[in-house]
């Protein structure tokens, strides 16, 4: 029994990203949202979702003294792809507004959040977004895109090897699947599961007439080959960047756009391998809005749902296409247990939650209070502290105070809340939460910027109010029974009362230079001076040189290798042949004299581009001819005899006279020949007016 069971705001807004996940946890790498700025180059962002506290994170940026060491970490990018092998998370491929495409790999280890680039070998793909990559075993397959030389889309296979990092061009067999992007490929077994996309009805090559395919297409990696699968009675709609997931050995898709229709999706459809039929699934609860570009995880029994971009449901909402992009998260479950439809009740019909045990209530409160994506604090030296997963952090709140002079304020920054501990509420400690002084919050209100304060679990300290009894809420609660909205503005109340406080009695003097550091008890923390001296030498922050990457030549995508380049896009020659014959014929057809040389120069120019193919391949073949007589003698004990230069040069003008004598061009060929050396010859006589 499907049903849809969290639904929460507040996470990255994030479009076109992709995920992986690992454990109980969900990466997110890079992604776009409207209105940001995607000229500046910067690192990748990551976000990470915990499925037990259901909150956010975001790590934070990696801080490089060198620059070999900033081409370890990627750019921020869009349409690239992540998948899990081991613990470490590879990502490939994707662009950028400055950079542009990208086929550099790239590895993150979750261990220790460290990016490093493996080394790599064999025939690297060409740089391309909107690809699709999956895993089996060790090995990662990337599929399709849209590839950025060639400028085409791509229906090719590539395989990466993670135990020894080879590349290897997949020479595919049967009828492979339409050259197409932002498609989705699943692997169930031993096969790969092709479905949807954006394809052109006319070849790979873009001309604004998009197809989208909803036949599903299956490779299999054991033979290299890929199946005929019957026709279906039932068959969605043909759709591209859309998600899809496998579940007990089922292929589930969910959402998509197709721009033939105008239509974004929201349905769900599984696909089952063996009796090769789709069905639609109408999981219960509210769902997503109809979207695309979203990312899905499954983690146990639950698939994790977030971003992507939607019609805007007011005009002027969203970007140029009116188009908004999303935070929110839903979880789809798909064996909810008896303790989560119970839940689900509770927060459905408002029901009183004050008899539930307190781990019940932190469950029903992050399930119903929304993320909170903040920059990472920042120390007084400058340096981004470690991030506090909510796991670690049992009833700990986090403020960073904000002094304004001596007046004892509290920060701009509000409180940050994390996940409270099981079998403890919000603030409770032993017994009953103790009262502190008025000195103590004074004393807690004038910490200096930077400084943290954290309550930890089971402490017994709590803020009190101006008359130095127990804490109570509105209407007199206890505060143990105070919800954690609650528990809040009880204690923003306290600091504001506090901040307000006029000191009576004697006026307290100003510090004066000498009093830099003032101890506020035995024990208490040293308060540093805000004065601080200004710098001889301004700080800079340096600014990394733009260094333009060209996949031809850089180490990171490997060698070339003109043999596999060739081969690779030998399927341009149908293409140059059929615009040839169009040529040709409007050739004959047209009866303007000015259009009729530019279609000539055309037609001969292409004719040369052909001659001139073939004459590289026969080279090409010699070649490889004297290389095999060389590798035949060396096997027989023979010293290899490679041939000079000048002997080369004779054995191609005796194949050119061959093959001029073969075409009746020689006599032609030999008159021009004489003309060219009489005029040599004529130079060099002495002229009449010499004699």
């Amino acid at each position: 029994m499907l049903r849809w069971a969290v639904h929460l705001e507040g996470g990255p807004r994030r479009v076109n990203h992709a995920a992986v996940a690992v454990g109980h946890k969900v990466y997110s790498f890079g992604g776009y949202c409207s209105g940001e700025d995607y000229e500046t180059l910067r690192q990748i962002d990551v976000h990470v979702f915990n499925a037990v506290s259901l909150r956010w994170i975001k790590l934070p940026p990696v801080w490089t003294n060198s620059r070999d060491h900033v081409r370890e970490v990627p750019y921020m990018r869009y349409g690239h792809s992540a998948v899990l092998i081991d613990d470490t998370v590879y990502i490939w491929g994707g662009r950028n507004d400055t950079e542009g495409a990208c086929n550099v790999l790239y590895a993150f280890d979750v261990n220790t959040h460290k990016w490093f680039t493996p080394k790599v070998s064999g025939m690297v793909p060409g740089a391309r977004d909107g690809h699709s990559a999956c895993v089996l075993a060790k090995s990662m397959f990337i599929f399709g895109g849209y590839e950025q030389l060639a400028d085409c889309f791509s229906n090719d296979i590539h395989k990466l090897d993670t135990t020894n990092m080879t590349w290897t061009l997949i020479s595919a067999k049967g009828t492979p699947a339409r050259w197409r992007d932002f498609h989705s490929a699943t692997i169930i077994g031993t096969k790969m599961y092709v479905f949807g996309g954006r394809a052109d009805r006319f070849g790979p090559f873009h001309s604004n007439n998009e197809i989208y395919c909803n036949r599903i297409k299956v490779f299999d990696t054991e033979t290299n080959s890929w199946l005929d699968s019957p026709p279906t009675p039932v068959l969605p709609e043909g759709r591209r960047s859309h998600s899809a997931f496998s579940y007990n050995g089922e292929l589930y898709v969910f959402g998509g756009y197709n721009a033939r229709l105008n239509r974004h999706f929201h349905d769900l459809w599984k696909f089952n391998p063996v009796s090769l039929s789709w069905r639609k699934i109408e999981p219960k609860g509210k769902g997503p809005c109809p979207r695309r570009r979203q990312c899905c995880c499954r983690v146990g029994d639950k698939i994790i749902l977030f971003g992507g971009t939607s019609p805007s449901p007011e005009e002027g909402m969203g970007d140029e296409f009116d188009l908004m992009d999303h935070s929110d998260l839903y979880i789809l479950d798909f064996s909810p247990s008896l303790k989560t439809l119970c839940k689900l009740a509770v927060i459905q019909y408002s029901l009183d939650q004050s008899c539930l045990p307190h781990d019940i209530r932190w469950e029903l409160s992050a399930m119903t209070t929304n993320s909170t994506i903040s920059r990472p604090i920042v120390s007084n030296q400058g340096t981004p502290l470690p991030h506090v997963t909510a796991s670690a952090c049992a009833c700990r709140f986090r403020f960073r105070r904000c002094r304004a002079g001596r007046s004892g304020a509290a920060g701009a920054m509000g409180p940050r809340r994390e996940r409270p501990g099981r079998g403890q509420g919000w603030g409770q400690g032993r017994g009953r939460a103790t009262a502190s002084t008025d000195s103590e919050e004074e004393a807690a209100a004038e910490q200096p910027l930077g400084r943290l304060e954290a309550v930890e679990e089971g402490s017994g300290d709590s803020d009190s109010s101006d008359d130095g009894g127990s804490v109570a809420g509105a209407g007199g609660k206890d505060q143990s029974d105070m919800s954690f909205e609650e528990l809040l503005r009880v204690q923003s109340e306290a600091r504001t009362r506090v901040s307000k406080k006029v000191p009576g009695g004697k006026k307290t003097a100003k510090p004066t230079k000498a009093a830099v550091k003032q101890q506020q008890g035995k024990k208490g923390p040293l308060e540093m001076s805000a004065k601080k001296p200004v710098p001889f030498l301004r700080q800079v922050i340096p600014v990394r040189k733009k260094v333009q990457r060209d996949p031809r030549f850089d180490d990171l995508s490997g060698e070339y290798k003109p043999e596999i380049f060739m081969k690779t896009y030998s399927f341009l020659d149908s293409i140059k042949k059929q615009e040839k014959e169009m040529v040709q014929k409007q050739l004959k057809k047209c009866r303007n004299m000015e259009q009729k040389e530019k279609l000539q120069r055309l037609l001969n120019r292409m004719t040369q581009q052909e001659q001139a193919q073939k004459k590289q391949q026969k080279l090409r073949e010699r070649e490889l001819t004297l290389k095999r007589q060389q590798r035949e003698l060396a096997k027989q004990g023979k010293k290899p005899f490679f041939l000079k230069k000048s002997e080369q040069r004779k054995l191609e003008l005796a194949e050119k006279y061959a093959e001029l004598k073969r075409s009746g061009k020689l006599e032609s060929f030999l008159n021009k020949k004489r003309k060219r050396n009489a005029i040599k010859d004529k130079r060099h006589l002495p002229s009449q007016k010499n004699l």
